[in-house]
């Protein structure tokens, strides 16, 4: 049976979108955005290439990586993560066009046990600072039980996997980076990474950094968030060599203090004390958020739990999902942004998902002119911005959303469909279109998207999974499939729902990319075409 040239060609045109948009930048920019590179840029990590931050791709071949608590040095990216709040020095030879790095400083927020969490108002308290937790705080465990060979535990992968303190036993001890505000509001801390340690007494550091809302000279105190911190006896520095603490910090000022012990009853005894790189998000303060839209309620909307008034902007504003940076203002609350510019980056596109098979169900959506389809046993939700077209008659009819539901129910039959998503920051799939096409003849169905995992080996065909999709394709000592590989794939559909692309006319294309590449390499660098 031959390869079926129309579903091929179906899913290569999605394919191919993401894996040159990864390379190419960004589009969309209003006129007031943000250009040259600065000698800081302070931001969170969303990707690695090199390392991205605030939507410029850095350099990192030759910077340093420097831990402002413990004053490690080391080179290369190998001890950063995705959603680390970094500090990045600019290299004398760094461009606007060609961003590099000379030295890129990292350090928590806090550190500590998780002593409250609650996740009703999805926060947590640590080192008495409320920490906000959001649809795209991610999530890390470091802990040694994770890899164990035997009687290994489950990878903290969100908020309902941490413990809080009760009584003597200790809650999840963390690490937290995020974005600061000012503490004259709630919360303190809005995280973008929460890292899971394994606590070992002596050794582990607790770690707070905040804006200090009262200062005391006899004793040396400072409050910073709820916590009281006691300086009698740290050393205390603010550039260079220490200074005397009862002298040293003063309200308003950014202040991060490390010990040995967690606080007892409010207060830290802290055994050094530094002032802080890291500014507060206060009123007026200019700001860069890069992420993904998780909510959009008219003129306003949210990227990483930060609230975002678009009102003033001469671009539309973005829809849930949208991985956009926006440049903009801290408002009078202290905690929202009133944006003054937008673009919209591709270097994530990769979230993107392709479905090409029998459409098996359509209902109304949640919200009204919306519709939940689902294909390969994925939803999707359709709506006005979707692109929606019959390919199968011409001229073509009349098929939009208007009278979406309408159509597809005249239909004698559920049609082949091909739906093409993006992911939005929940996971859930957000249509970009919905086309009619006629069926393959040989039965053959098709999806393209990034591999949730590396690939599973098992004793006669591999399987890897896309968006939980499972793919069945023959081993090859020429195709090694990493997690965030993108792939296309066309075969039978089985009874358990799988891909499988060693049947006769399937197909598997894998493009994998490197960790020191912005693209995807190759085409293909890995693949297994025709079966």
């Amino acid at each position: 049976m031959k390869l079926n040239v129309r579903l091929i060609a179906i899913l290569i045109i999605g394919f191919l979108s993401v894996v040159l948009a990864s390379c190419g930048g960004s589009s969309g920019t209003s006129a007031n955005s943000s250009g040259a590179t600065a000698s800081v840029s302070s931001g969170v990590i969303t990707a690695f290439g090199s390392v991205f931050v605030n939507g410029h791709e850095f350099d990192t071949k030759n910077a340093n990586i420097i831990d402002d608590d413990i004053g490690i040095l080391a080179k290369g990216t190998g001890s950063l993560e995705v959603g680390m709040v970094v500090s990045v020095d600019s290299a004398a030879s760094s461009t606007q066009a060609a961003p590099v790095a000379s030295e890129i400083h990292v350090s928590p927020l806090v550190s500590g046990f998780v002593d409250v969490s609650d996740t009703t108002g999805g926060t947590i308290t640590v080192m008495g600072q409320n920490v906000q937790l959001t649809s795209g705080t991610a999530f890390s465990d470091h802990r040694v039980c994770v890899t164990a060979t035997t009687n290994p535990c489950s990878a903290i992968s969100g908020q309902g996997s941490l413990t809080q303190t009760n009584g003597a036993t200790t809650g999840t001890f963390v690490a937290v980076h995020g974005y600061l505000f000012s503490t004259g509001g709630s919360p303190q801390i809005v995280a973008t990474l929460v890292t899971a340690l394994d606590y070992v007494s002596g050794a582990s550091k607790f770690k707070l950094e905040g804006q200090v809302t009262a200062a005391s000279a006899v004793p040396s105190t400072l409050t910073i968030g709820s916590e009281s911190v006691d300086l009698s006896n740290a050393i205390c520095r603010t550039k260079g060599p220490s200074v005397p603490c009862v002298s040293a910090y003063s309200v308003g000022n950014v202040v991060s203090a490390i010990g040995k012990s967690a606080p007892t009853n409010g207060t830290f005894i802290a055994d050094k004390a530094r002032l802080s790189r890291l500014l507060p998000l206060t009123a007026g303060s200019t700001v860069e958020v890069e992420g993904k839209v998780s909510s959009v309620i008219g003129t306003t909307f949210v990227i990483r739990g930060i609230t975002v008034d678009g009102s003033g902007l001469t671009v539309p504003i973005p829809a849930v999902g949208d991985m956009v940076e926006v440049r903009g203002t801290v408002a009078n609350d202290g905690t929202s942004i009133i944006a003054t510019s937008i673009e919209y980056d591709h270097h994530l596109s990769a979230a993107r998902i392709t479905l090409a098979a029998p459409l098996t169900s359509v209902v109304p959506g949640t919200s009204a002119g919306t519709y939940a389809v689902t294909v390969l046993g994925k939803t999707s939700i359709v709506d006005a911005t979707t692109h929606i077209a019959d390919r199968t008659i011409y001229p073509a009819p009349t098929f939009n959303i208007t009278n979406f539901d309408t159509y597809l129910q005249g239909l004698t039959s559920l049609p082949f469909v091909v739906v093409r998503s993006n992911v939005d920051a929940s996971g859930n799939l957000h249509a970009t279109g919905f086309d009619i096409v006629l069926a393959p003849a040989n039965g053959m169905v098709g999806i393209t998207g990034p591999a949730d995992a590396a690939q599973t080996v098992g004793t006669s065909n591999n399987t890897v999974t896309v968006y939980g999709v499972p793919i069945i394709f023959n081993p090859s000592p020429n195709l090694t499939i990493k997690q965030g590989s993108y792939i296309l794939a066309a075969g039978t559909l089985t009874s358990a729902g799988a891909v499988d692309t060693t049947a006769s006319g399937g197909s598997l294309i894998a493009l994998t990319k490197e960790d020191d590449d912005r693209c995807f390499n190759g085409f293909p660098t890995t693949s297994k075409l025709k079966h």
